[in-house]
């Protein structure tokens, strides 16, 4: 997880995140998941020296069909393509974001952080 995806509750923990990520790997695939919870969407970065091109909509369906016994009521081709579907401004965000994370360069999040603790 890489904090919340939401501009309004941090405008750069996600796309500083990203940017860190791709200061080390070749490629990133920023991605957002809604858990009840937890509140705003949260983000998900794959990073990868090797990224592989996401699949079709239905070859998706196919391979979940292939691996599992039954159906899933949730997964399916459709949503994975929507997790990776990030509104514009968050789009803009990561890729304008040109600071990475450094113990003296950290951005603030929700709570006090193992490292800011006395």
């Amino acid at each position: 997880m890489s904090g919340p995806t939401s501009l309004r509750e941090s405008n750069v923990l996600f796309p500083r995140t990203c940017a860190a990520l791709s200061s080390v790997f070749t490629s990133i695939r920023p991605s957002q998941v809604f858990e009840p919870t937890c509140g705003p969407r949260l983000g998900i970065v794959i990073a990868t020296d090797k990224m592989q091109p996401l699949p079709e909509a239905n070859e998706l369906d196919l391979n979940i069909a292939k691996s599992i016994n039954g159906e899933m009521n949730v997964l399916d081709g459709a949503s994975v393509h929507g997790h990776f579907a990030s509104p514009r401004c968050l789009r803009k965000a990561v890729m304008e974001e040109t600071e990475i994370f450094t113990i003296d360069n950290q951005v603030p999040t929700f709570g006090e952080g193992i490292l800011n603790r006395k």
